[in-house]
C-alpha cells in the first residue's frame, strides 16, 4: 500500500513539474503571442515526451493514476460555477446600464465593454496563475481583483449580470466552452442569432467588435457585428 501511494504522489509531482516546464518554455523561451502556438505546442510534446521517456522505467499504474488525478480535479474545479452573490454596488451599475438602453442587445454591448475593461486575459496566461482559473470562484473577490482572469470566469460574470436584468433568460445566453489550440476558451452566444460576446477575442484582436467571435485555432473573427 505504501508503495502505491508513493507512486500516485510521483505521478502528481510529476504533473506539477511538466505544468512548471510548459509555463517556462510557453513564457520563457517564445513569446506568448497567438503566431507562436503551433511552435510551443509541438515543443511542449517533444519535452514532456523526453522527460516521460527517461522516467520511464518508474511508470507505474498507480503513477498514471496521479496523472489522471490530477488532470480530473482540474476539470472539475474548472467548471465549477461561480457564485452569484453580486455586490449591492455591482447591482447598481448594472441596472444603470440596463436603464439607459431601451434596445436590449445595446445594454449587452455596453455591459461587455464595462466587464471587459475590468480585466485582461494574455495569451496561456493561465498557466503562470492557474489559482485564477481553478479556485477563484466567489463573485465578489472576481470583480476586486486586477489584472488577468480567465476567459471562462470573466464571461460567467458577464451572463450573471444578464440574468440579473431578467431581460435575458438561461436559454437565451448559451455558454460555450472551447480551446484556441492549447488554451481554455469560453464565450457566449446569444440564441437563435450568430452575436456573441468573446471576453478573450477582445483582448487579443485589436479589431474586435461587439458580436464577433474567435474559433479554434483563434486565428481569425467570425460572427454578427452589433
Amino acid at each position: 500500500m505504501e508503495t502505491v501511494r508513493k507512486n500516485i504522489l510521483f505521478g502528481i509531482l510529476v504533473f506539477i513539474i511538466l505544468w512548471t516546464i510548459n509555463t517556462l518554455v510557453a513564457f520563457i523561451i517564445f513569446t506568448p503571442t497567438r503566431q507562436d502556438t503551433q511552435i510551443i505546442l509541438f515543443s511542449w510534446l517533444i519535452i514532456d515526451g523526453l522527460i516521460l521517456f527517461f522516467i520511464r522505467k518508474k511508470i507505474k499504474k498507480q503513477f498514471l493514476l496521479g496523472i489522471s488525478f490530477m488532470f480530473i480535479v482540474l476539470i472539475a474545479l474548472y467548471f465549477i460555477p461561480i457564485t452569484q452573490d453580486i455586490p449591492q454596488d455591482v447591482l447598481k451599475l448594472n441596472s444603470e446600464i440596463s436603464g439607459m438602453n431601451s434596445n436590449k442587445m445595446i445594454y449587452a454591448k455596453e455591459l461587455f465593454f464595462v466587464v471587459e475593461s475590468k480585466w485582461n486575459s494574455p495569451i496561456r496566461e493561465y498557466l503562470r496563475k492557474p489559482n485564477r482559473v481553478f479556485l477563484m470562484k466567489n463573485f465578489e473577490t472576481i470583480w476586486n481583483t486586477e489584472g488577468y482572469i480567465d476567459s471562462n470566469v470573466q464571461t460567467q460574470v458577464y451572463r450573471n449580470l444578464l440574468l440579473e436584468s431578467n431581460r435575458f433568460t438561461k436559454e437565451d445566453l448559451v455558454l460555450i466552452q472551447g480551446f484556441c489550440t492549447n488554451s481554455p476558451h469560453a464565450y457566449i452566444n446569444f440564441k437563435g442569432t450568430q452575436h456573441y460576446a468573446d471576453l478573450w477575442a477582445v483582448d487579443n484582436f485589436d479589431d474586435y467588435s461587439f458580436g464577433q467571435v474567435t474559433f479554434s485555432p483563434c486565428d481569425t473573427l467570425s460572427g454578427k457585428i452589433i
